[in-house]
């Protein structure tokens, strides 16, 4: 379930369950923003049958938690293996070929034929021109190739521009992939250890976006971790408006001095993770 703090309705019962139990566990999916405790998922246990709003209202008020206005069923999927062709719908259930990858069923499949519309709180990523560029909620962002410049004491100027990166979807090389990388879903570039990234951003709406960037679970602003709090520290970008920033071009590691986005191999000492000096994946 979901639920959606919004202009008050009627409380109306939710669905039955046919159950031998006389109770059932349910569990709500809530904004980020509007969960006091920061969760995202609450667990309400024992619930009476027939499953009813004010029921669920109550345990969540009594948990800690806001008045619900709305809850949304969420039913779960209903999947078979068969040697035939993958496909189904959300309604009749999935059917998914024996030999195909479940994340490659995943990505060409289930989210092309269950796609709806995202929650307000999420913003829906899209890549555009061949690859080239990302779309998040309107903003428009590139990944853009240059050279890496020399590991040492000494204050470089700007490298050049060579062009951008192609982003590809982790779904189609789900058979090459690492676990860890799979696991994280989204798009990828492939980078020589020659070469760096900077990245750059454009609102065409001229909105005025708070953007955080996050680099092998560092703040690519603060240096620090990417959940402590770096008050006073601004640990975010602003896109778009007057003063809007239009590219980041490295991590910073202290006042005044940036280091690129490089790619490095994990576990020889020399990604952000193992000694604080370059970054082993965006």
């Amino acid at each position: 379930m979901r639920s959606n703090f919004a202009n008050r309705q009627a409380p109306r019962p939710l669905p039955s369950f046919a159950s031998q139990s006389q109770t059932v566990d349910v569990v709500v999916l809530t904004p980020p923003s509007s969960n006091v405790s920061g969760k995202s998922t609450i667990h309400l246990k024992d619930l009476p049958l027939p499953l009813k709003f004010d029921d669920v209202a109550r345990e969540l008020i009594q948990a800690g938690h806001k008045e619900p206005i709305r809850l949304t069923l969420r039913q779960r999927p209903v999947i078979t293996i068969t040697d035939g062709p993958s496909g189904g719908s959300a309604d009749e259930g999935w059917h998914v070929n024996i030999d195909q990858p479940l994340l490659h069923f995943y990505h060409k499949t289930f989210l092309g034929k269950s796609a709806r519309d995202p929650p307000e709180y999420v913003s829906e990523a899209q890549m555009i021109e061949d690859g080239n560029a990302v779309l998040v909620g309107g903003l428009r962002i590139e990944f853009h190739r240059t050279i890496r410049v020399p590991d040492n004491d000494k204050t470089h100027a700007l490298p050049p521009h060579m062009g951008t990166f192609k982003l590809f979807n982790v779904g189609d090389a789900s058979t090459t992939l690492p676990t860890s990388i799979l696991a994280k879903g989204g798009a990828f570039i492939s980078m020589y250890q020659r070469e760096a990234m900077w990245m750059s951003f454009c609102d065409p709406q001229q909105r005025g976006i708070a953007v955080k960037i996050s680099v092998g679970g560092v703040n690519a602003l603060t240096g620090l971790p990417q959940n402590v709090c770096a008050m006073p520290k601004q640990d975010y970008l602003p896109v778009g408006g007057q003063n809007g920033q239009m590219w980041l071009d490295g991590i910073s590691v202290s006042p005044g001095v940036v280091r690129q986005f490089v790619a490095m191999p994990l576990g020889k000492g020399e990604c952000w993770r193992d000694s604080n000096r370059c970054v082993p994946e965006v």
